[in-house]
């Protein structure tokens, strides 16, 4: 930082600023599944990726369900019955479909 703020000022060159591109902060980047042609697409591999999902899915409902299980032994109040898991599991899914559209 010391060194940076010493070029800024002209003091000493130490940093050389023109190796500095911030040109790639600025655009869009190159996605996989943007570019994705679907006629070429290799369906024999669309099983194995439902399959990925699908564990990922089942990971993310068993932590749901442990937390579940944890805030209703903190609370005393059973939150799998009332209000019901697949309320939860409804809010859960719906949170995390909107933090990915705006984290993503």
């Amino acid at each position: 930082v010391g060194s940076f703020i010493l070029t800024l000022t002209g003091i000493a060159p130490l940093v050389n600023l023109e190796t500095l591109n911030f040109s790639h902060l600025f655009t869009i980047p190159s996605f996989a599944f943007l570019n994705t042609n679907f006629a070429t697409f290799n369906w024999s591999t669309f099983p194995q990726i439902l399959l990925s999902f699908g564990v990922v899915a089942l990971a993310a409902m068993t932590e749901h369900i442990g937390d579940m299980t944890t805030a209703s032994a903190v609370i005393g109040k059973d939150l799998l019955n009332e209000p019901g898991l697949h309320r939860t599991l409804l809010g859960d899914g719906i949170g995390s479909f909107i933090g990915t559209i705006v984290g993503g």
